[in-house]
C-alpha cells in the first residue's frame, strides 16, 4: 500500500513538472506519462469498481452488474451467431455473478461506507 501511494505521488509531481514545462519530456517529444499514465488509470478504476472486497458505494455495485450482464449477454450472442456452445458456460457465469451483484446492491444502504 505504501509503495504504491508513494509511486502516484512521485508521477504526480513529474507530471506537474512536465506540465510547467510546456508538456515536453527530456527528448522534445510529449511528456512519459501522458497519455499511457491516463490509460493505466482508468483501468485502474474499473478494476477498482469490480473489487467486491473493496468497501464500494451502491451506485458501483449496480454499474458492476450491469457491466457483468452486458458482457454476459454479448458472450451469448456470440456463442449463438458462431454456432459454439462452449460460449454458453462463460455466459452463464457471468449472468450468475451480475445476479449475485444486484442481489448485494439491493441490500446496500444508499450512503457511502
Amino acid at each position: 500500500m505504501g509503495r504504491r501511494a508513494r509511486t502516484r505521488a512521485r508521477s504526480a509531481t513529474a507530471r506537474a513538472g512536465t506540465a510547467s514545462r510546456g508538456g515536453l519530456g527530456a527528448t522534445g517529444g510529449p511528456a512519459a506519462g501522458g497519455p499511457a499514465v491516463a490509460d493505466r488509470s482508468a483501468s485502474r478504476r474499473v478494476l477498482a469498481v469490480l473489487n467486491p472486497l473493496k468497501g464500494t458505494s451502491r451506485r458501483r455495485v449496480v454499474w458492476a452488474a450491469i457491466a457483468f450482464a452486458v458482457s454476459g449477454l454479448a458472450l451469448a450472442a456470440v456463442g449463438l451467431v458462431a454456432e459454439r456452445p462452449e460460449w454458453y458456460r462463460s455466459a452463464m457465469l457471468l449472468g450468475l455473478l451480475a445476479l449475485l451483484w444486484g442481489v448485494r446492491a439491493s441490500f446496500m444502504s444508499d450512503r457511502r461506507p
